[in-house]
């Protein structure tokens, strides 16, 4: 994409990849359970590949974008508004027929597209047919017009909730809208943040960096055509992310970081003809350490985040949490605190009456054919037996009682043993706040219902995550 000689393109390549590797959300949900990263490799290669459609031809550069873009869209449903159609707009204005074969041009980018189209069709049809054969709808729990139409197992509240949980209010203005993107993109980590997400500024830096290379690629960069029409090409693929962004999405900076591409490609194709020319050893050096140091500078700035420095200290020490025993401060060793823990360890904690994470009571505090249910505690990845659970639109066995006793906690309770046999409930009062304040919630699960059946439980332990795990009396 950069073009240039070798050392232009290599520069490209460094600028590109420590530029990326700089972005906080790139370290973030590279690093833990998201599919971002897909989505972002597939937008990349979907670039690639569209570089090279003379040599290949049409139908072959056709049938290897709708394998990637169909595996991004796989990924990550939101992928085809960004990076499905921001790839889409990038495409057509990098693509110039001249006058004499404007007719053979249009054909070659039909029949990419054809093949593009059928191939992710192919790739996405095992979920797109389990789908409507399990739930009456080929996009569940999305709804698409002339799409989808059944609800599967979900009721019409269900149905309402989800999609209210994942798109922006809709009367909310373009004011609005405007704001949210800049907090959640241009003006982000600058001022106070409006919730608890990861508030840095790198985010909103590559933005501007990005946003000025891309203008400056427009202007003409040394007056060569083919990055005029680059420019032309990144800033019409940014904006086509940040309109779906700001109209298609529930306003999440995460939702942003499709944007990672453009930005980043823009400025490694803006900054790489001037430092491939650069003759003076001083300036390529310099370069190279602001490169160099831009790449770990995320974990430098996450250490002066105060709302994630128990977090930190956390995993610098790497094995100790402090903690307090009759007025007094002690430091004791924890090994696997992220882990499924050692029934040493549990027991220790449950001797000093410490919270400890679910999976630790789970595996090592619960007696033999216990069978645990959680609601509000998701933290069940390293139990070894996984509770029963379910996510927050569909509730858990705690909500299923509720639903069908709703004003009896007695029956309530009875119905936990009887129907859901369960021995152990855990009940996360922390997440279900934040559910609540969401407006992910289920209706049921009011505060007061699910105190008053907690309060017929028998606690057993705290949960790091700000939850309780009891004792379900059996039901006689």
């Amino acid at each position: 994409i950069a073009g240039g000689d070798r050392c232009q393109r290599a520069w490209a390549r460094a600028i590109g990849w420590c530029g990326f590797l700089g972005i906080p959300w790139v370290i973030v949900t590279g690093s833990l359970a998201y599919n971002e990263m897909a989505v972002l490799l597939m937008l990349a290669a979907a670039m690639l590949a569209w570089t090279a459609r003379e040599q290949a031809g049409a139908w072959r550069v056709g049938v290897a974008l709708g394998l990637l873009l169909g595996a991004a869209v796989g990924a990550k449903l939101v992928a085809a508004g960004m990076a499905v159609l921001p790839f889409a707009c990038w495409a057509v204005v990098t693509t110039h027929p001249n006058t004499t074969s404007a007719t053979r041009h249009a054909r070659a980018l039909a029949v990419s597209a054809g093949a593009a189209s059928l191939t992710a069709l192919l790739i996405l049809a095992p979920w797109l047919i389990r789908n409507h054969a399990a739930t009456g709808s080929w996009t569940f729990p999305f709804r698409v017009p002339l799409v989808s139409s059944g609800n599967g197992w979900w009721t019409e509240e269900q149905m309402t909730r989800f999609a209210a949980g994942h798109t922006a209010a809709a009367d909310m203005g373009m004011s609005a809208r405007l704001r949210a993107l800049g907090d959640a993109g241009f003006l982000q980590g600058f001022g106070a943040a409006p919730d608890a997400d990861p508030w840095l500024p790198q985010w909103s830096v590559v933005f501007w960096i990005g946003s000025v290379a891309i203008v400056l690629l427009m202007i003409g960069l040394r007056r060569v055509w083919h990055m005029r029409s680059m420019g032309l090409a990144l800033g019409v693929m940014l904006l086509a992310q940040l309109v779906f962004w700001m109209f298609a999405t529930h306003l999440k900076s995460r939702f942003l970081l499709p944007c990672a591409v453009p930005l980043t490609v823009a400025t490694a194709v803006a900054a790489a003809p001037v430092l491939a020319q650069q003759s003076r050893g001083i300036i390529v050096a310099l370069s190279a350490l602001l490169l160099t140091a831009w790449s770990p500078q995320p974990s430098l700035l996450m250490r002066m985040d105060t709302r994630t420095a128990s977090a930190v200290e956390l995993c610098a020490s790497g094995r100790t949490v402090a903690t307090d025993v009759d007025g007094q401060g002690m430091v004791r060793e924890i090994a696997n605190d992220l882990g499924p823990g050692t029934a040493a360890f549990a027991q220790e904690s449950a001797t000093l009456g410490d919270a400890m994470p679910l999976a630790w009571i789970a595996n090592w505090q619960l007696p033999p054919g216990a069978v645990l249910g959680s609601e509000g505690d998701a933290d069940v990845f390293w139990c070894r037996t996984t509770p029963i659970t379910g996510t927050v639109w569909d509730g858990g066995p705690l909500t299923r009682v509720l639903r069908a006793h709703p004003d009896d906690p007695v029956a309530a309770v009875r119905a936990l043993s009887i129907d859901e046999h369960l021995t152990h409930l855990a009940i996360g009062e922390s997440m279900l706040a934040r559910w609540k304040a969401s407006g992910w919630i289920d209706p049921i699960l009011t505060p007061d219902r699910v105190r008053a059946v907690a309060a017929l439980l028998n606690p057993v332990a705290r949960t790091v995550s700000g939850g309780v795990v009891y004792k379900v009396p059996l039901a006689h």
